[in-house]
């Protein structure tokens, strides 16, 4: 006999229970479409294609129920859920281990029955990234020791990187990063390609030696210092 559970959702910090709100997560399994241009060219069968080197954002659909106090609930979930059009943490009982960047654009147009509950399908605009709470864990890489990192995806990682004080070279895989000044901490994001200490910029102090920054590529990847940071892997996948 199925065990019957009531799965759920948390969306920026609030779970879908807190609305009597319930789902049947039947629709997330599916990945983001490649970006590509096709072309076609004279003289040649099919099509060229160019990859694009990234993955579009995908509608992520819950399928759900409220069956108690639907007037109240809905109508708290539906002010939530639109309070705003940014991009949010979210979660959900059916994928544990992972959690997407995602918005809400509405419209929420449940099917009431008898004025009493009521279910819905709410359709989030997510990245396409499911990123892996494992890779939310920083790493702490000692001061001229050599630490390996494994990426457990085919995705290849950008990771947070924060060098708490001192100079010298990062290095990360085939990539050197030279730290020229650090004078109270210095955090350096590979996904935006900024380095930063709360709202000051400090591009300026970090010399990159391939004129990329790092990547944590599917499998093991090498990392050592001049000195300590943490670096945070941010694995992910589709």
């Amino acid at each position: 006999m199925l065990k019957v559970v009531d799965h759920y959702f948390i969306f920026n910090g609030k779970n879908s229970l807190d609305f009597g709100a319930t789902i049947d997560g039947n629709k997330t399994f599916g990945s983001a479409q490649r970006d590509y241009d096709s072309y076609q060219v004279p003289g040649r069968n099919g099509n060229l294609t160019v990859d694009n080197g990234r993955f579009n954002e995908v509608a992520l659909p819950y399928e759900g129920f409220i069956v108690k106090d639907f007037d109240d609930n809905s109508e708290a979930l539906r002010n939530f859920l639109q309070q705003d059009v940014g991009y949010h943490r979210l979660e959900d009982s059916i994928h544990p281990d992972e959690y997407r960047i995602a918005m809400y654009p509405g419209p929420f147009d449940p099917k009431v029955i008898f004025l009493e509950s009521g279910s819905f399908t709410l359709t989030f605009r997510a990245r396409p990234e499911r990123f892996l709470k494992s890779g939310e864990i920083p790493v702490t890489v000692p001061a001229g020791e050599t630490v390996t990192l494994l990426n457990p995806s085919p995705q290849t990682a950008k990771p947070l990187i924060y060098i708490p004080e001192g100079t010298g070279a990062v290095n990360i895989g085939d990539t050197i990063l030279t730290i020229t000044t650090n004078t109270a901490g210095m955090y350096i994001d590979c996904e935006i390609q900024d380095a930063y200490l709360n709202s000051t910029n400090l591009n300026r102090y970090v010399q990159r030696t391939t004129g990329d920054f790092p990547e944590l590529r599917s499998g093991r990847t090498t990392i050592s210092g001049d000195m300590a940071f943490t670096i945070t892997p941010r694995w992910w996948k589709l």
